[in-house]
């Protein structure tokens, strides 16, 4: 893994190698260049990717493992500020050999070959908490956002 901040301080390059666990590694770039909240999009390559779909019925995520190697062909997520940690919320977009897609909620994924990633950083205070309504941890902006209630 490696990583680079460009000069005005809003936007981080970073390439994850092979055998880097991608929401992993992206949370330790983040944590050291220091970023609370922004955007991520990537690209690349990945094996065994754990991805979900929510089922709001249920208020879970229903999730599956895919096995073997896909293209990432593209990853886009969202870096904010949970309780005392920060969380990376990504989707994603897979495709096997046979040029099918699979997308959802990444979980997981290992590094195949090569993972390419921009992080888009904002002085935006954004935290999440929960909605009860949902199940799901949503953004919020200020303490006035009353749809978190």
């Amino acid at each position: 893994m490696d990583y680079a901040t460009d000069k005005n301080q809003d936007k981080t390059a970073v390439r994850l190698d092979k055998g880097d666990a991608v929401i992993e590694s992206l949370l330790q770039v983040v944590g050291k260049v220091k970023i609370t909240s922004g955007q991520i999009v990537g690209i690349g390559a990945v094996k065994e990717p754990v991805i979900g779909y929510y089922q709001i019925e249920k208020q879970e995520y229903k999730k599956g493992r895919l096995t073997g190697a896909y293209e990432l062909t593209n990853l886009t997520g969202v870096v904010a500020k949970k309780e005392q940690d920060t969380h990376i919320h990504a989707h994603v977009t897979l495709a096997d050999e046979n040029h099918r897609a699979f997308g959802g909620h990444l979980h997981q994924a290992t590094v195949s070959a090569a993972g390419e990633f921009w992080i888009y950083h904002s002085d935006t205070p954004i935290t999440r908490n929960y909605n009860g309504s949902l199940g799901l941890d949503l953004m919020r902006f200020s303490p006035h956002d009353e749809s978190q209630q």
